[in-house]
């Protein structure tokens, strides 16, 4: 993973002439490629959060944060490999945009939640407010003349699905990926029921002898989490590959 860090801390462009710097041109205000760069970094900052923990173990593992940091990784990885894997540049295109219109979209809920609080008029905020505002509209205008109405949003389980149908092509791991990506979202809501009938789940008394029911106590295990750590990984190579594929110039492009 170290060679990851790597490559994040210098600035991403793609070769010129290779297919990923003409993508670029469609909407230079969130370009393609930072739209795979964002969702690589993202799922390389989380799976490397788990591995220093791991590193410096004896500190107990978490029922939930694990979990959590693996469903981050895994919809960052999908990200990336979702805008990078088609051949077709019209669908790479069409699913950038639909990534920075969320980004756009879920951001201006922030910044109006964050106007609300403000006694006093930011003029940085209302500044940044009216980019995004101006940017997102520039946006569907394009998203619209591609047959994407406005109300078309960014679907994450749908994502997650194609992006890894298209990586590794079989069935049974894109149906485990939506599974991983659901436990882990139980987990980053605070929910328990991702670690039921797992290892991490134990037996704390008897039996209730008025009915099924038995105490019981949460804690975490490697195997808790080692398929959504895989999983987020295995998309993660996957998603720099794209990256190098479509943003190199090679010799049979002519």
């Amino acid at each position: 993973m170290s060679h990851w860090f790597e490559r994040l801390g210098v600035t991403y462009v793609p070769m010129a002439g290779s297919a990923l710097a003409a993508d670029d041109n469609d909407w230079p205000y969130m370009p393609v490629s930072q739209v795979a760069w964002i969702g690589l970094g993202g799922a390389a900052d989380h799976l490397d959060a788990i591995k220093r923990q791991l590193t410096n173990r004896p500190i107990p593992l978490h029922p939930y944060a694990q979990l959590t940091l693996c469903r981050s990784a895994l919809v960052g990885a999908c990200q990336a490999v979702w805008v990078l894997s088609p051949d077709d540049p019209t669908i790479r295109l069409r699913r950038a945009r639909t990534v920075a219109a969320y980004v756009y979209a879920h951001r201006l809920k922030y910044l109006y939640k964050l106007r609300e609080l403000n006694a006093t008029e930011d003029p940085k905020l209302k500044l940044q407010i009216l980019n995004d505002e101006e940017r997102g509209e520039q946006l569907q205008v394009k998203r619209t003349a591609d047959g994407q109405p406005k109300g078309k949003k960014l679907v994450t389980g749908e994502m997650i699905e194609d992006a890894i149908s298209e990586a590794f092509d079989q069935v049974d791991l894109t149906a485990n990926a939506n599974l991983l990506w659901q436990s882990g979202s139980g987990a980053a809501h605070g929910q328990i029921w991702p670690n039921f009938n797992t290892d991490a789940m134990r037996l704390a008394g008897p039996t209730d002898s008025g009915g099924p029911l038995s105490p019981f106590v949460v804690k975490s295990s490697l195997g808790t989490f080692s398929s959504h750590y895989s999983a987020a990984f295995e998309t993660a190579e996957r998603g720099w590959q794209l990256l190098d594929q479509r943003g190199v110039v090679w010799a049979s492009d002519g």
